[in-house]
């Protein structure tokens, strides 16, 4: 357990701290199946728990300006990039990580309330860029300030050896789960660009895909199967598939 040490003297455990609902749920599943590797659930359980109460803490803040974390997100995204205040439809996706019919929501939402405004992509006609406006950026401005004071209230609790190891140790846990992704995951994400942006130049609402009857999870799921079976190949409609032969 993460919550016991072996003094060295007597081999005796010896609690370090007080046991959490993580701690019993691995000792409910020792006590149940002990060949289990129970022990790879302390890490993810914790995070899992954490990201739970810290979302909690930083909604509360984001609703004093009538924003959630979906908005403030990208808002923020916008705002950091720097003048003009709009990256390019890539950028904006990758640093969002959601899928298109989630963007296009998004975005529908802030512009009908004047904090964005979209514009002609003038590298591509294809899509549209997203631009922070002049009311939308003094909204962020004004958000992002007791935004990073509530994470300061809980990091500050922190001992800072123990923040520094939290920071390296997650950052090191970003890198395995970046490197452990599908071999073909360039092409998909490439390909998924590229859907994306025909996706946002077509207007098209609701999370569909130019595709007909698909949306962004299934057609993901689609092509990973694809890749699969057909290394380094675009993805191919299911139904055109079907109809071929």
């Amino acid at each position: 357990m993460s919550n016991v040490k072996v003094s060295g003297s007597t081999g005796a455990p010896v609690p370090t701290s007080t046991p959490d609902a993580v701690d019993h749920i691995v000792a409910q599943w020792q006590r149940e199946m002990p060949p289990l590797a129970s022990e790879n659930m302390i890490l993810f359980g914790r995070l899992k728990r954490c990201t739970a109460l810290l979302q909690a803490r930083l909604e509360a803040v984001f609703a004093e300006h009538g924003l959630n974390t979906a908005s403030f997100d990208v808002l923020a995204t916008l705002r950091r990039a720097g003048k003009p205040y709009s990256p390019t439809p890539t950028a904006l996706f990758e640093s969002l990580m959601v899928t298109s019919g989630t963007m296009t929501n998004r975005l529908q939402r802030l512009e009908e309330k004047g904090l964005i405004r979209r514009l002609p992509n003038p590298e591509d006609a294809r899509s549209q860029l997203v631009q922070l406006t002049p009311q939308g950026k003094a909204l962020i401005e004004q958000a992002v300030v007791p935004h990073v004071e509530n994470e300061g209230t809980v990091l500050d609790q922190l001992p800072p050896r123990t923040r520094q190891q939290l920071e390296d140790g997650l950052k090191t846990l970003m890198r395995v789960l970046k490197g452990s992704s599908h071999p073909n995951e360039p092409l998909l994400r490439a390909h998924a660009c590229r859907m994306e942006k025909g996706l946002e130049g077509a207007g098209v609402s609701g999370g569909r895909w130019p595709l007909p009857g698909m949306r962004a999870s299934r057609y993901t799921l689609h092509a990973r199967r694809e890749l699969t079976q057909h290394p380094g190949t675009v993805p191919r409609h299911p139904r055109r598939q079907e109809s071929s032969g």
